[in-house]
């Protein structure tokens, strides 16, 4: 599948009166014709300046170090201001986590939606209105042609969010960035919204980026998804080689929920063990890797996922070397599950 997008050695500083902050560095990904690409970390870890990056909307003080951005192979940073401009007005559309940062609150909704196509004189301004009112309906606005002459104020933000979506997709591009676009919503609200952006992306067929600090959203809606902490990548991957074989602690801790629990053991006579009392007997298989290592004798970090812990007698019976005794002190019933915390 070819490539759209080619992100290679990026790296960005931002300027300040303490000295140079380094936002990210040497980030590279690629985005497939086709594909929702996740970009996910935790606040600071330089997931949304990658994404303003691409749009060409860093902040005055943000320094390009180094790499490129290639859009069809073009290098977008390479590119004057002018020609980035007709970009943004064509292929590339970029979606807040703020809907107001992209709604005007003294226009009328409908005429918002509509503006890209007339600024850039893709149709007449009656042809504009009836695409406009078909993209509310796509996304999801109630008696949309009678809310065409409201304004982003009578809306509630879930539904201002919707008219942000619209206004972004109205004039068909061909790249959507969305930068944490649902963070301001309740979580309702969000899994709703969520389910909408999936099927819009199937429906249209665009290529999507989507940022979030929220890793349930990037299991569940992209193809691929790239992992950043202190803005570095920790790893790319599809969501289930993400769980499955994550490639260090961090990408360990963050993919899944809960989190992993994580124990400091040392490596005995095939035992994982430590002084708390944790006694598990290492797979034969992955013994072999351990001490093939040199792990054997050393203190390793053992990670379990709490969906990998069960309380059944037949498991306890199956694996009787693998049990693990811990005192209960806090238990959250959440319907079909219950959280044990010790």
């Amino acid at each position: 599948m070819a490539n759209i997008l080619e992100v290679k050695h990026l790296s960005i500083d931002f300027k300040t009166y303490a000295g140079d902050v380094h936002a990210i560095r040497d980030v590279s990904f690629n985005l497939k014709k086709g594909e929702t690409l996740a970009i996910v970390g935790e606040s600071g870890s330089g997931k949304s300046v990658t994404v303003r990056s691409i749009m060409g909307l860093l902040a005055g003080n943000a320094q390009i170090k180094g790499g490129t951005i290639k859009y069809h192979n073009e290098d977008l940073l390479q590119k004057p201001e002018q020609e980035m401009n007709a970009l943004r007005g064509s292929d590339i559309s970029m979606i807040f986590q703020d809907p107001m940062t992209s709604l005007d609150p003294t226009m009328p909704i409908g005429k918002q939606v509509a503006e890209p196509l007339l600024i850039h004189k893709t149709m007449n301004k009656e042809e504009a209105m009836k695409r406009a009112q078909s993209v509310l309906e796509l996304v999801g606005i109630p008696n949309a042609k009678a809310r065409m002459k409201d304004y982003p104020h009578q809306f509630s933000g879930g539904q201002r969010q919707r008219v942000a979506l619209g206004r972004a997709i109205v004039r068909d591009a061909k790249l959507f960035l969305l930068d944490e676009p649902l963070s301001n919503l309740d979580a309702k609200l969000r899994v709703q919204m969520r389910t909408e952006i999936a099927q819009l992306h199937q429906r249209l067929g665009r290529n999507f980026i989507y940022v979030t600090h929220d890793q349930v959203e990037a299991m569940t809606m992209a193809d691929r998804i790239v992992i950043m902490n202190d803005g570095k990548i920790q790893q790319v991957g599809k969501p289930t080689e993400l769980y499955n074989h994550p490639v260090n602690k961090f990408v360990a801790g963050f993919i899944g929920s809960p989190a992993t629990n994580f124990f400091t053991v040392t490596l005995t006579n095939g035992h994982l063990v430590n002084d708390d009392g944790l006694n598990i007997a290492v797979p034969e298989g992955q013994l072999k890797q351990l001490i093939a290592g040199g792990y054997d004798g050393q203190q390793v970090i053992l990670g379990i996922r709490p969906e990998d812990i069960h309380a059944e007698e037949i498991a306890l019976q199956t694996f009787p070397d693998a049990k693990i005794t811990a005192e209960v002190v806090v238990s959250e019933l959440l319907g079909a599950n219950t959280m044990l915390y010790s």
